[in-house]
């Protein structure tokens, strides 16, 4: 019982911990400033429309149980670990960078990253929507791709700047997938994390878990989208399955590490989401 006492109060203060530097971490890399897009006449009624949401956003939080409470906060510290060590541990292989999306296409296109892919042929695009429990919020997700690809209408981000190719403005047709992981990944990753061991950072399971979890969505996305005539559709997932498979197979993977991404849960529940596109 004692073990156990002492060992919440640890993982009390290592959430604390970690959700502060993730604060002041992301605070450090910025946001996609929407003022910088005047070309655009809508401006003012989309920031207006992130204040509506932010306000719900805190009523939505104000009335979270603690467990609640708790994953809200294990979403925020993943998100920028996930947005921080891609790049810096090369988790999605050397040629990906990060772009944290502005408020506004997180709650409008629910995007929380968009990773560019520079590559021989030109530069690629995987939007990430980021999700740490199999809670009903993966089925939510799952639902609305698949109306997206229904409609042969994937992804966009109106609010983007490419950090790759001198661009800025919408970028549409992006692939998006769901991607997170359990607690107890998530758990051991914030105290590599806290810790900077830059060693365990650059070989953790969450990169395998990460690349499984994209890639088999791709696949029965592409799949999926083709059955229901949607050929564009299926050929942009096919071209990132591509960029992805590549990656993989240059990470070279070790057999215990996939193994260990296979057990993870959120890795399941994806899978088990798959099955209405089948």
């Amino acid at each position: 019982m004692n073990n156990s006492f002492e060992g919440q109060i640890d993982y009390d203060f290592l959430l604390k911990d970690a959700y502060k530097k993730a604060l002041e971490t992301e605070e450090e890399y910025g946001q996609i400033n929407m003022e910088d897009f005047d070309f655009y006449k809508d401006v003012p009624a989309d920031l207006a429309y992130v204040v509506e949401m932010d306000k719900r956003f805190e009523e939505s939080k104000a009335k979270d149980t603690e467990i609640e409470s708790m994953f809200r906060k294990m979403a925020k510290i993943f998100e920028v670990i996930i947005n921080e060590q891609i790049e810096l541990s090369n988790w999605l292989g050397s040629s990906a960078m990060t772009q944290k999306v502005s408020k506004y296409d997180d709650y409008k296109n629910g995007v929380d990253t968009v990773v560019e892919f520079d590559e021989e042929e030109g530069f690629s695009h995987l939007a990430l929507a980021i999700d740490v429990t199999s809670s009903h919020e993966l089925a939510r997700k799952f639902d609305r791709l698949k109306k997206e690809i229904d409609q042969g209408v994937l992804t966009k981000v109106k609010y983007f700047v490419s950090e790759g190719l001198s661009f800025k403005g919408e970028k549409g047709n992006i692939p998006r997938v769901v991607i997170g992981a359990d607690r107890k990944t998530i758990i051991d990753l914030m105290e590599k994390w806290i810790d900077e061991d830059k060693d365990a950072l650059a070989e953790h399971v969450v990169q395998a878990i990460l690349i499984e979890e994209i890639i088999t969505q791709l696949e029965v996305f592409a799949s999926y989208a083709q059955s229901v005539g949607q050929e564009k559709a299926a050929d942009v997932y096919k071209r990132t399955l591509s960029i992805l498979m590549r990656i993989k197979t240059e990470k070279n993977l070790s057999e215990d590490m996939l193994y260990q991404a296979g057990e993870d849960q959120v890795f399941s529940a994806i899978q088990s989401n798959l099955y209405n596109f089948r």
